[in-house]
């Protein structure tokens, strides 16, 4: 209530969670975290001025947050390229995907946002590629969804393209498939259902947008890929309870509730075990977790 970043940690590998600690600065939006490539974490997030921050963690401390300037109302995305140095993406109040990137190897980030144009409503979503491109995705003025990609791993980017279609309601949502070498892409269509669409090949082309069932979602899906290539989709229905989708040798399960009264969107991780995790706000206003039983079951806990 408070506006401050909280954190909590694992206290033991796949085990429990510490109790919340506070990070300090007021914040809007939702943060993302991404891994470095010497494996320290780093966090961004919307400031409450708008601008975009950026905070280190480097020998188990935090460090300061480190302003990047800007003018963004949508929460950042980064990833890392194939180099290793991360990359952020923010959508300006213009409407523009603005982008900066590391400067040297866990180094800081470049001083000037190089601007990617585009006219995008909502945050931008953003994927690598098996052959260790960057791929952007967003939701385009005119409601449908675009992409942009790199040429070449770490390299330059080519122009927008709005040639997936589809008129949808929020960001794009992208997973990488470990097992297929493939991204697949999930988005609320204007009626309130799922639609997705797929790489045709690794690297590749995509297939045009397919309905994931009648379900009406009232939130931002949350995707996880099990250790078995399983594909799992997380939305909250109407009911505001949690419901999902397994995508498992070419056909889908069909939807199916956990049950709950959530108050957000789901967040979905795996543990390093490779259980799937999801992460909500129930009407309590309190965190919730629900854990698979064990790598790639359909058992839940609690």
């Amino acid at each position: 209530m408070d506006g401050l970043l909280y954190r909590s940690v694992q206290t033991a590998v796949n085990g429990g969670w510490s109790t919340w600690s506070s990070l300090s600065g007021a914040v809007a939006g939702n943060p993302v975290v991404s891994n470095q490539a010497n494996g320290e974490l780093v966090l961004a997030a919307r400031a409450g001025n708008g601008e975009t921050w950026v905070r280190t963690r480097s020998a188990g401390v935090w460090g300061g947050w480190v302003s990047q300037g800007g003018m963004t109302f949508d929460d950042p995305a980064v990833a890392r390229n194939s180099d290793g140095r991360l990359q952020l993406f923010v959508r300006g109040d213009t409407g523009n995907v603005y982008s900066k990137y590391q400067a040297t190897l866990n180094g800081a980030f470049i001083t000037t946002w190089d601007n990617f144009l585009g006219t995008t409503v909502g945050g931008p979503a953003v994927s690598r590629n098996g052959d260790g491109r960057l791929e952007l995705f967003a939701r385009w003025s005119d409601g449908k969804s675009a992409h942009k990609w790199q040429l070449a791993p770490s390299g330059s980017w080519d122009n927008w393209g709005t040639d997936m279609g589809g008129y949808i309601q929020t960001t794009p949502v992208v997973a990488y498939h470990e097992v297929e070498k493939r991204m697949y892409q999930f988005v609320r269509g204007t009626d309130g259902t799922l639609f997705y669409t797929n790489q045709t090949a690794a690297n590749s082309g995509w297939t045009g947008w397919m309905q994931l069932g009648t379900l009406v979602s009232t939130s931002q899906p949350a995707v996880g890929v099990n250790t078995d290539g399983s594909v799992m989709v997380f939305v909250r229905g109407t009911d505001n309870a949690i419901w999902s989708n397994r995508l498992s040798g070419g056909a889908w399960s069909g939807w199916s509730s956990h049950g709950g009264v959530i108050t957000s969107s789901p967040a979905v991780t795996r543990y390093d075990d490779g259980r799937l995790a999801i992460i909500v706000r129930g009407d309590n206003g309190l965190m919730h977790l629900r854990t698979q039983l064990s790598a790639s079951s359909g058992s839940w806990s609690a």
